[in-house]
């Protein structure tokens, strides 16, 4: 080997020769030296004389190197790896694609050209979360569709959909090339791996509750209380001097039943023979394995109350016999005032 150096060295050349440097990163410095030692003129040299085009792929050269000198591969260890985010992604991507491409039956096509539907299905996770956090679930008229509206819900699914879509295709950050993006969007794509059961799941129960409440007798005739601050799973109803009663039933002021809006597994309904009625209440509930029972009064007081003044309380209500037993208590509370005073 030529041991003259030249005094000065290109910078393709010295490029080229650390790359080559680094397939023998293996072997002891000393060895490297021996090797390599005048790596560098005999390669400008050959530049010199051929023209900068002559300088190839320095993997090829070193493997080739390596081969003439009677040495095994290069194998890097761990710490010769590059252990940078984006090498790691690039190693990453690059696993995945073998993994791909030694799946039998040319599986590994199949799922790369799935991949517009993994951006629907992305798309469609990411809307019905956040549609769950804005709207009860018993409100939406489909249960795969978010918002109260099968309309807009099916609007804004097509609209996610075709931003997911140019995600994939790299048209919007973060789908773009970047170390940061790939970072960004590797982590939003396993957090909807990791919430798709959850979501697939909560779809089928609404649509099982929904079944059921269509399968009632009652339903097409109930009217679902649901105040803004959260669901009604049971009512507890009182008389007018605040005592508990049961078995009472609710109508709204056209005659239809009146039926709380929760879940039905966790409530035994009122039995009218071999019929259900939902609008009886209070329900027993579940306290155990299989065994029900009235749930203990949040309030064990109620105040007695009166009717509204110009509101004449119809005949045989409760409320009327409590106003008539105190109305008879008036009166002999008067009578004895009137005898006292007589005698």
């Amino acid at each position: 080997m030529n041991d003259t150096i030249p005094l000065q060295i290109r910078p393709d050349v010295e490029q080229f020769v650390a790359a080559v440097r680094q397939h023998f990163a293996d072997l002891p410095s000393e060895e490297v030296e021996d090797l390599l030692s005048g790596l560098e003129a005999d390669v400008s040299d050959w530049v010199a004389e051929e023209g900068p085009q002559v300088l190839g792929d320095p993997e090829v050269y070193a493997t080739e190197l390596r081969a003439a000198a009677g040495l095994p591969a290069y194998q890097p260890t761990r710490s010769s790896r590059d252990l940078s985010p984006k090498a790691l992604l690039d190693a990453s991507a690059t696993g995945w694609a073998r993994l791909l491409d030694a799946l039998p039956g040319d599986f590994g096509a199949v799922l790369r050209s799935a991949r517009p539907a993994w951006w629907v299905l992305r798309a469609w996770v990411a809307v019905m979360l956040v549609s769950s956090r804005i709207w009860d679930v018993w409100q939406q008229d489909v249960p795969y569709l978010p918002t109260p509206s099968a309309g807009l819900g099916a609007a804004l699914v097509a609209i996610a959909a075709v931003v997911s879509i140019q995600l994939g295709r790299g048209k919007f950050w973060p789908g773009t090339k970047g170390t940061a993006a790939r970072v960004v969007l590797l982590g939003l794509n396993a957090f909807a791996i990791a919430m798709t059961p959850q979501v697939v799941q909560s779809v089928e129960y609404t649509a099982q509750s929904q079944y059921e409440r269509m399968t009632d007798d009652t339903y097409g005739q109930n009217a679902l209380i649901s105040p803004g601050y959260g669901e009604v799973c049971n009512l507890q109803p009182y008389d007018s001097s605040g005592q508990p009663l049961y078995g009472v039933q609710l109508f709204t002021e056209d005659g239809q039943p009146l039926n709380v809006n929760c879940c039905w597994e966790q409530h035994a309904a009122w039995q009218l023979g071999d019929v259900a009625r939902r609008n009886v209440f209070p329900q027993a509930e579940m306290v155990g394995a299989g065994d029900r029972r009235f749930a203990k009064l949040r309030r064990l007081t109620v105040p007695a109350v009166t009717a509204p003044r110009g509101v004449e309380v119809p005949e045989g209500t409760a409320m009327q016999s409590e106003e008539k037993k105190a109305q008879r208590k008036a009166q002999k509370k008067a009578q004895k005032k009137v005898q006292r005073k007589q005698s």
